[in-house]
């Protein structure tokens, strides 16, 4: 079992974030009671469930697991917070430094949670906001990505593009622009 001292000796991982393994290592990699054994006594009340953090965990084939890491990282500069042969979590640029944006798990490590299936490349879509579409549409171009949704101007307020990544994902690659004048009037919600 890998536990958070495993985390700084062992070779297996290429390049870890050091401010993030604490924090990672305690939502992920945490040892869990086993069968049977409760980790609360009947009398104590439960508390709230407080979200610490929300991001996407994609189940994909594990020889595809960094190729799409890499996807990331060369079309949208998004970088490694936590990397390992089975795991990689991606900040997006910008934030703090364990702030994961994405997360890809290999599908034969057994750490995979129950009920995911590999990732087949239907079902989901990765938005990607940046601040300008048009450039990120001309990097993926000379980067010799598909487009597989041409840069289109949307009436409802955006400019974007899509790209699917090595494991299938699609990406949506969105900036927000002005909407179209008028077009969200006919969305509005009635008065409560």
């Amino acid at each position: 079992m890998t536990t958070a001292g495993d985390i700084h000796t062992n070779s297996v991982y290429r390049s870890i974030s050091m401010t993030a393994i604490p924090r990672f290592a305690s939502l992920v990699l945490a040892p869990f009671p086993p069968d049977g054994c409760a980790t609360r006594s009947a009398a104590q009340p439960a508390a709230p469930a407080a979200a610490l953090d929300t991001y996407p965990l994609v189940v994909v084939p594990a020889e595809k697991l960094h190729a799409t890491a890499d996807f990331y990282r060369r079309l949208f500069d998004m970088g490694p917070v936590f990397e390992s042969t089975w795991f990689v979590a991606l900040g997006r640029p910008g934030t703090a430094a364990d702030a994961i944006g994405l997360a890809l798990m290999a599908h034969d490590h057994p750490s995979s949670p129950p009920g995911n299936e590999t990732f087949d490349g239907r079902g989901m879509l990765q938005t990607v906001q940046v601040a300008d579409a048009a450039a990120a549409h001309q990097r993926a171009r000379a980067a010799g990505v598909p487009i597989t949704y041409p840069l289109t101007v949307e009436a409802w307020g955006q400019r974007r593009f899509q790209v699917r990544d090595p494991a299938g994902m699609a990406a949506d690659v969105v900036e927000q622009i002005a909407p179209q004048a008028g077009y969200w009037e006919a969305y509005a919600l009635p008065a409560r």
